[in-house]
């Protein structure tokens, strides 16, 4: 967690979250998230580096990621 969170900040938390999860991330298919400028070119290629699709909410839904997670 940091108060002024960067792109090179949001590539360095997803890039840790992989090590974490380990072999456990063959499991998983999708990154789901909003459009964030933090969210770079750099942040994307990291994640499908790994093999995951990235969806990204439309704009203009704030309570988007809310309804998609109670459905899911």
């Amino acid at each position: 967690m940091t108060a002024h969170p960067t792109g090179a900040w949001a590539v360095q938390q997803v890039r840790n979250v992989v090590m974490g999860l380990g072999e456990r991330v063959a499991g998983l298919r999708f990154l789901i998230h909003d459009r964030d400028p933090l969210f770079t070119s750099a942040f994307r290629e990291v994640v499908t580096a790994e093999g995951l699709r990235i969806i990204t909410t439309l704009a203009r839904t704030p309570r988007m990621n809310a309804i998609c997670e109670r459905v899911i």
